[in-house]
């Protein structure tokens, strides 16, 4: 896949791609990831897609736009590059925040969007009522590794020892005994291209501001 800078109206993004010459796919991730989130599925899906893969703004290689991280934020990138694009009809994948902004750029181009798969939206959950789930801890966190430049062997291990704590249950899980290596150290990777302030909307339940789930 080839990387390259998309200059969207808002800030620079990252964009990786395969050859032209299949039906567009459009792949989104979720937040705190990365494009290289979809590389375990990118070989056979590019078989039948031409793959665009996004960091969101900053995330990765793309620009960072501070106290601009809500989700209708992103939207407004993938709408931009979405109609940046050659062919009338495009599919989107989304998971988690990609999902959600799958769902409002096919209701706001629903001209140019031919189905969307959402996996993992997680709408409400990530709202006002964030602080009634184990994510408040996750995310918090993320926060305090986002940008983190020491090695990713020292990022994963922190990380296997954060404590979520859940409130429903009123008990703490240990992220190392729910993840495994492979995807500490991924996540590690990530962290290091993380914009910390990405972050800030979602634990103060502020980053649902201005999506609107019903009408979209």
């Amino acid at each position: 896949m080839n990387e390259n800078q998309f200059s969207g109206p808002n800030c620079s993004l990252n964009i990786a791609s395969t050859e032209a010459g299949l039906p567009p796919l459009l792949m989104l991730h979720g937040v705190t990831r990365r494009w290289q989130s979809f590389l375990p599925m990118a070989s056979s899906l590019a078989m039948s897609s031409q793959l665009h893969v996004m960091d969101f703004r900053g995330h990765g290689k793309s620009e960072r736009t501070p106290e601009h991280y809500c989700v209708v934020d992103y939207v407004e990138d993938a709408i931009a590059y979405l109609d940046s694009l050659p062919q009338k009809r495009v599919s989107i994948y989304g998971h988690s925040l990609g999902a959600m902004v799958a769902a409002h750029v096919a209701a706001e181009r629903s001209d140019r969007v031919a189905g969307i798969i959402m996996e993992d939206p997680p709408f409400r959950t990530m709202g006002e009522s964030i602080s009634e789930t184990i994510l408040l801890s996750f995310f918090s966190a993320m926060q305090e590794l986002a940008g983190d430049q020491r090695g990713i062997p020292t990022i994963a291990r922190e990380l296997a020892d954060v404590q979520l704590f859940d409130p429903k249950q009123n008990q703490k899980i240990r992220l190392g005994d729910v993840r495994d290596s492979a995807a500490l150290r991924f996540t590690a990777a990530c962290l290091q291209q993380l914009d910390p302030e990405t972050l800030n909307s979602v634990v103060a339940g502020k980053w649902l501001d201005g999506f609107e789930t019903e009408t979209i």
